[in-house]
């Protein structure tokens, strides 16, 4: 596969993520959960990276990376306190 290939996979991936991110803001837990099912279809089907990339898809490649793992941390910080109410109605219930 060609390098723009392989970053064209990962645009995608940070592409959902972003819409991830955005249904954490608006507490859309369903459509956030839709997408999660998706991304997680998305990341199997990533390509493997080649052993060597030329350094500007590498650094291309390495910033979308980045985003991606920015986007998953603010998605989480997002749902953490929902999670821990969940929780506690679980407990309650028990």
């Amino acid at each position: 596969m060609p390098a723009s290939g392989h970053l064209e996979a990962y645009r995608s991936l940070l592409d959902l993520t972003r819409r991830m991110l955005d249904f954490a803001h608006r507490e859309d837990i369903d459509a956030l959960m839709q997408l999660e099912a998706e991304r997680v279809a998305c990341i199997a089907a990533l390509p493997t990276l080649p052993v060597a990339l030329p350094a500007a898809e590498t650094e291309i490649l390495r910033q979308l990376l980045l985003e991606i793992r920015a986007c998953d941390a603010e998605v989480l910080a997002y749902l953490q306190p929902w999670r821990s109410h969940l929780e506690k109605f679980v407990k309650c219930l028990a």
